[in-house]
């Protein structure tokens, strides 16, 4: 059975370094994350096109998937030789989403404002410059709304993209921008770093953001930042809205997103509470 190497600690009696990983283990372990986290991505990868990605030999590429497969991470896909994931993540993922404070605040504050609205509402955080949907609730389930609990979508395409970069420190949002590729998705999608920097300075000065068209078309959304006590932005909330491409955003929805993503905000301890 091939598999990489152990990650048990050796005991290395009398040594100063006991206790310590060694660094050929502790490279094995990023190796495999990467790897996992590239078939995540990819959504379905062969040998080649994870030892490509990763700038590894073919037998390291194909230990990696190997070791994934037989622990359950990964699975082999109907086409012969390439591996998607599998269902050993799923408990990772329920672990990470039963932890996060602010998903368990904002639950049925977002069923509140799907029911009042009639809207599909979401909430989500930014990781690694893009968004990750944590939570949604569908009122009434439409083809345009596809975004799934852990979708993955650019930041600088998303109204709670929008609104997570414009709350972003000055040098991490300095950062995003010097190396973000903004590539179109849409006809409506923005591809300037001007103009997206413009956008985002009207985002901070009004409170919330608008996407009209720009992540999917035909989709437009409402979206509001949440704060933790501290004052720092953790998540944001959305809202679709189905008025015409071309007429005024819903000036009665964007307050109720506001108010939500403010008595959210208040459940985690930041401001006053809402009236």
């Amino acid at each position: 059975m091939t598999a990489v190497a152990s990650l048990s600690v050796p005991d290395n009696h009398g040594s100063d370094d006991k206790g310590k990983v060694p660094r050929a283990q502790t490279r094995s372990l990023k190796r495999g994350l990467a790897a996992l986290d590239y078939v995540a991505v990819a959504g379905e990868v062969g040998v080649s096109d994870l030892a490509t990605a990763l700038h590894l030999p073919r037998a390291s590429a194909h230990i990696l998937l190997t070791t994934l497969l037989e622990s359950g991470y990964v699975r082999q896909s109907g086409r012969r030789g390439r591996y998607r994931l599998d269902l050993q993540v799923l408990p990772l993922a329920h672990a990470v989403l039963k932890h996060m404070p602010v998903r368990e605040r904002a639950a049925p504050l977002l069923h509140e404002l799907a029911s009042r609205t009639g809207q599909a509402t979401y909430l989500a955080v930014l990781f690694r410059n893009q968004v990750i949907n944590i939570d949604r609730i569908h009122p009434t389930p439409s083809p345009e709304a596809r975004a799934d609990l852990g979708q993955v979508n650019p930041a600088y395409a998303s109204a709670m993209g929008k609104v997570l970069l414009a709350h972003l420190q000055p040098e991490e949002l300095e950062e995003y921008l010097a190396t973000i590729v903004l590539a179109p998705l849409t006809e409506q999608t923005i591809t300037s770093v001007d103009t997206l920097r413009r956008e985002l300075e009207e985002v901070g000065r009004r409170g919330y953001a608008l996407s009209d068209g720009e992540l999917r078309p035909r989709v437009r959304s409402v979206s509001a930042p949440v704060f933790s006590y501290d004052g720092n932005t953790v998540a944001a909330i959305c809202a679709l809205h189905s008025t015409p491409f071309g007429s005024p955003p819903d000036q009665t929805l964007i307050q109720a997103v506001i108010d939500t993503a403010s008595h959210i905000s208040y459940t985690l301890g930041y401001g006053a509470k809402p009236e």
